[in-house]
């Protein structure tokens, strides 16, 4: 992996990373609070937002620190992704080669790791994985917490409680009506979550 992207890392901002980092920039409470209620970069991403106004306070504008934030949502990334694979019963072997073939799709992750602003895509999976291992484990309170914050990183997140719904009946052993209802029931917190959205 860092043959492939440690070379590109930490060489400066480009394109969308200046509107971000300068909407950002938190020097009070309620700049604090203007994440969350504004959009200044013309999504709703106020968990983005938020680690990049931790950067500057850590880096200031060290492209670097920025790139080193970037790399560990990857690897986090990277170790939910072989902890759902397990979870879904494929060997040690097999669950470390789904998660080579995710890493080592340069076409696929290199924006999210070249490009300070393609820390979205970082959390979105981050929040995501980590919200259907949650409800794996029958979680649900975490999972629709996880389900939101995934949310408030990218708003393609909005789709995770019909499909961890759809995940939860796929594994029903019986379809009877009784159990349907249960297992909707239970999604209701994911629901929840995305009302709050």
């Amino acid at each position: 992996l860092g043959a492939i992207y440690l070379p590109g890392l930490g060489h400066g901002f480009v394109k969308d990373d200046y509107g971000w980092i300068a909407a950002s920039r938190v020097q009070s409470l309620p700049d604090l609070a203007g994440l969350f209620t504004t959009t200044k970069v013309g999504f709703y991403r106020p968990l983005v937002s938020t680690t990049f106004a931790v950067d500057q306070a850590l880096w200031g504008l060290d492209s670097r620190g920025y790139a080193l934030t970037n790399v560990a949502l990857f690897l986090g990334d990277a170790v939910l992704l072989f902890l759902l694979a397990r979870r879904w019963s494929l060997p040690p072997a097999a669950a470390l080669f789904a998660v080579a073939v995710w890493a080592f799709n340069f076409h696929g992750v290199s924006m999210a790791m070249l490009w300070i602003s393609g820390r979205t895509a970082l959390l979105l999976c981050l929040f995501s994985q980590a919200s259907t291992l949650a409800f794996l484990d029958n979680r649900r309170v975490t999972a629709a917490l996880l389900a939101f914050a995934a949310m408030l990183c990218k708003e393609e997140a909005v789709v995770l409680p019909a499909l961890l719904l759809t995940l939860d009946l796929s594994h029903l052993a019986e379809r009877d009506g009784h159990d349907l209802s249960r297992r909707a029931v239970r999604s209701l917190p994911l629901w929840a979550a995305l009302g709050l959205y």
